[in-house]
């Protein structure tokens, strides 16, 4: 199979399972695992598929944008529990803010998540922050005819626990496999990312749930400016509850979790904050 055979046009604007104005109580990978609906988690889709407001290009105040995969999205969990939302309450709570924006979505890769806040800057406009929680990086995106374009999971630690050094890179691996590459193209745009954030005054602050790619950003490319670690596991999860290590589908992230990235993004933000009323 080669390119010219690939029907490019199955790339839509975002990436992701977008249907907008929707709403169900299930997700599609929840149907799989037999998951009953909960009235205490529903899944109502905005104007562009994403969960949260309807995107607007008019807006007033803090312009706010989260970005991430499922777990960004909220898979089993509550809108009222994802970090996302839990953040943008704490940040609403003193300051004046335009609305909940998100294009996380289940499934994303690295490349996808942060397609999709391009897409979402080129169509609604550049926000003032923007806030991403990524995924592991070994996910890449690969296509086949009975699927068409959809993300390939390969997250052994061994996979990921890759050095990313661009020159040792080059240098180390003649032929270099799938997983390797992908990091590599991850690092290049997450760096066109945070020029592109620069360029625009945006303040970028991301991070990664998955503790062997914060390894790998942390040892490797440190100088990404923005990044903060929430995957350390110190003594702010240590007080966890049993229930809320879990989400409903016993694979994602429960509530407890969401909560301290939510607090330490937060911190983040007010430190931010802090600066910029200081270099007045």
């Amino acid at each position: 199979m080669n390119l010219n055979e690939i029907d490019i046009s199955l790339l839509k604007r975002y990436f992701g399972r977008t249907k907008p104005n929707y709403e169900e109580e299930i997700m599609f990978y929840e149907k799989d695992l037999n998951i009953k609906p909960d009235e205490r988690i529903t899944y109502k889709y905005n104007n562009e598929g994403f969960r949260c407001d309807d995107f607007t290009k008019k807006k007033s105040g803090m312009h706010i944008l989260f970005g991430g995969c499922s777990e960004t999205e909220g898979a089993s969990n509550s809108l009222e529990d994802v970090w996302a939302n839990v953040l943008y309450h704490k940040i609403k709570e003193n300051n004046d803010v335009a609305g909940y924006y998100n294009v996380g979505k289940a499934g994303l890769t690295v490349a996808g998540v942060v397609m999709n806040v391009f897409q979402y800057a080129y169509d609604y406009g550049c926000p003032d922050y923007i806030f991403l929680q990524l995924p592991d990086q070994t996910r890449y995106v690969t296509w086949s005819e009975s699927m068409g374009w959809y993300p390939k999971y390969q997250v052994s630690d061994s996979e990921i626990d890759n050095d990313i050094d661009t020159e040792h890179f080059f240098k180390n691996h003649e032929s270099p496999e799938v997983i390797k590459v992908n990091i590599l193209f991850n690092y290049f745009l997450l760096r066109n990312l945070i020029q592109f954030c620069k360029i625009n005054n945006i303040k970028l602050i991301w991070s990664t749930w998955h503790a062997p790619t914060a390894r790998t950003i942390t040892d490797s490319v440190a100088n990404l400016d923005g990044y903060i670690n929430t995957s350390n596991f110190d003594k702010d999860y240590w007080d966890i509850r049993i229930k809320d290590l879990r989400a409903r589908d016993g694979y994602h992230f429960g509530r407890g979790f969401h909560k301290i990235w939510a607090k330490k993004f937060y911190e983040e933000f007010l430190y931010d904050k802090n600066n910029k009323k200081n270099d007045r």
